[in-house]
């Protein structure tokens, strides 16, 4: 008779906030557009017990230029809140990423 073993996943860590395939396929789409410009050269992506954050860097060794976060809803029936921040200031907070990613998409430095 096999017995068999649950092996533990060290990398998915429980209750971790992060941003799921459809999501990153959106944000990678507006990421290439921006690539293929030169606008952009690099990104980061943090996923952390109470926030996911992706940014966005015009060069490798700067501080971020973007950064996209996705937090979960306080309330229990709504989506998460996903906010797009320039530097240090907040532009836009909605619970659609594809809001934000229109904003993101017209915003001009």
């Amino acid at each position: 008779m096999a017995n068999l073993f649950t092996l533990m996943m060290p990398w998915r860590k429980t209750g971790q906030i992060s941003f799921n395939k459809t999501e990153l396929s959106q944000i990678m789409a507006l990421y290439g557009e921006r690539v293929s410009k030169g606008e952009w050269r690099d990104y980061a992506l943090d996923c952390q017990k109470d926030v996911a954050i992706f940014s966005i860097f015009r060069h490798s060794h700067e501080t971020p230029l973007y950064t996209i976060s996705k937090s979960p809803s306080q309330q229990k029936n709504q989506h998460a809140k996903y906010s797009i921040q320039y530097g240090n200031k907040m532009i836009k907070q909605s619970h659609s990423l594809l809001d934000i990613i229109d904003t993101l998409r017209g915003h001009k430095i």
